[in-house]
């Protein structure tokens, strides 16, 4: 009798809710809120198979097209120069009444767009603006609409600002710009065929609201537009420009300058990033790879000031993140190309978890530890080769300095963690890759930065599940330094916590 009651309360195969099967835990089935989304006070959206064109099911769909295009771009034997650029609208059921349909701002004060712009533009490099922000101002200013950017990039700008204002009043916009950007993104191409930087615009923006959705916990948001930014990017060829098999690299044809070249590249790289960076978050499989079509021939990355200065192109490239992997020696040393190379690292080190498994022979024990080892010496050496702390605070703003390191030292424990019962030295590593972190901390007050990467709740999370566990198994006088070092990363993610969604949800968990 008993077992017969506990399989009556047992959900079929396939009931659980959308949210308890994306963070695979037990759900109850209830509705029309499951019991885990009714205590959740990130997952309101309590959604289940079987009602219809549910908001996630609508966006996985979607993910789905733009995945499906990404690789008909892999399975071509080369891009087909002037094929069209086609991205589907997920939203068109989503959108409140009162979102703007038009390209035009809603009515405010001049004096109220320029302090959300100013908001907007100082921050901005955080959280992926690659374009040049002096034209970028001009044309946003300008009085000749045919200058202005395009709609969608325009939008998410506003968006972001409104989104970082310490204003209630302006804050009270976000909702509707906020329906008016994923609007405007949706159209894409369709709204600016004419316009000269259209396309590098319209990448700007699925950037901009990536990263947006990202912070706010809206994975399946912030996954499409990543994937979209992608298939911009490889759709317009912007991955082979300066390739070594010749020519522009892009569909786009010949940049008219340096400077417009230059924000190709970054356009390029920040989508790279963005790319790496989240991929290996979640574990899905990454919209980039090595195969002709999608393989990455450009060059690393100049900071956007230097190509204006440039005294001739920059070379030409091949194989670019492959020869990085293999330690060939290379130029890519501005702030967004060890930004690029760290993503790379941080992305291939997640990969190793699923390498390692029970029952490995001593031919495949033997063949990992090669490639861990071969993996493991590039990380190092990238590492030891980056500027002191102090000198990228120069170079770059504090909370980029912070990031690169963060995610250089997170990843030596991401790589080392599932192998150290194969590598004497994995523990002796990670204990300095975590000392290294907070020494970042130390130096810096996180509760000074109007805005950090919502990646960071994923890293400071990293090191503290490994310094719990440290604690546990040091003798007592090095449990101390562990607690306070532990200590020292709950601070940062207890004070960024309040201002993002997701670092809030990982310092829960």
């Amino acid at each position: 009798m008993a077992s017969s009651s506990r399989r009556s309360n047992q959900l079929p195969k396939g009931g659980a809710c959308l949210n308890c099967r994306h963070r695979k835990i037990k759900c109850d089935g209830r509705q029309p809120k499951c019991g885990q989304c009714a205590a959740s006070t990130i997952f309101h959206e309590c959604e289940y198979y079987g009602q219809g064109m549910t908001k996630t099911r609508m966006l996985e769909e979607q993910i789905s097209t733009v995945e499906r295009r990404i690789h008909e771009l892999e399975n071509a034997r080369q891009a087909s120069p002037g094929s069209p650029i086609f991205l589907t609208q997920p939203y068109n059921t989503l959108l409140p009444s009162q979102g703007n349909p038009r390209n035009e701002q809603p009515n405010m004060p001049v004096q109220v767009h320029q302090v959300i712009l100013r908001t907007f533009l100082s921050d901005c490099a955080e959280f992926g603006f690659f374009l040049d922000i002096a034209h970028f101002v001009q044309s946003a200013t300008s009085s000749n609409l045919v200058e202005r950017p395009v709609p969608a990039l325009l939008s998410a700008a506003y968006l972001w600002g409104i989104h970082l204002s310490p204003s209630s009043d302006i804050a009270a916009w976000e909702g509707l710009f906020l329906a008016q950007a994923v609007n405007h993104a949706s159209q894409g191409l369709a709204n600016c065929s004419s316009h000269p930087y259209g396309v590098i615009q319209c990448i700007q923006a699925e950037v901009l609201l990536a990263q947006y959705f990202f912070r706010n916990m809206k994975m399946l948001e912030g996954k499409y537009h990543t994937s979209a930014a992608v298939s911009l990017v490889l759709s317009s060829g912007l991955h082979k420009i300066r390739s070594q098999n010749g020519g522009s690299g892009s569909i786009l044809g010949e940049a008219r300058n340096a400077l417009e070249e230059g924000e190709r590249l970054n356009g390029l790289w920040t989508v790279v990033i963005l790319n790496n960076s989240w991929t290996a978050v979640d574990g899905s499989p990454s919209n980039l790879s090595e195969a002709d079509a999608t393989r990455i021939d450009a060059p690393w990355p100049l900071d956007i000031s230097e190509y204006s200065r440039l005294s001739r192109p920059l070379d030409r490239s091949s194989h670019t993140i492959q020869r990085f992997l293999h330690g060939d020696a290379d130029t890519g040393t501005s702030i967004l190309a060890l930004h690029a190379k760290v993503s790379v690292l941080f992305e291939q080190a997640s990969l190793f978890r699923s390498k390692v498994h029970p029952g490995m022979n001593s031919v495949q024990v033997n063949n990992f530890k090669a490639t861990f080892a071969s993996f493991s010496n590039v990380l190092e050496r990238f590492i030891e080769r980056l500027p002191t702390f102090q000198a990228m605070m120069t170079l770059s703003t504090p909370a980029t300095a912070v990031m690169i390191y963060t995610l250089a030292h997170a990843t030596v424990i991401i790589l080392h963690f599932p192998v150290i019962s194969l590598n004497p030295n994995s523990l002796e590593r990670m204990d300095r890759a975590a000392l290294a972190m907070t020494q970042v901390l130390s130096a810096m007050n996180i509760a000074d930065f109007p805005f950090i990467d919502a990646i960071m709740g994923v890293l400071w999370s990293t090191a503290c599940r490994f310094l719990i566990g440290r604690v546990s198994s040091m003798p007592q006088p090095q449990q101390t330094t562990a607690q306070r070092l532990l200590q020292m990363i709950m601070g940062a993610l207890t004070v960024v916590a309040p201002r993002s969604t997701f670092v809030g949800e990982y310092k829960s968990n």
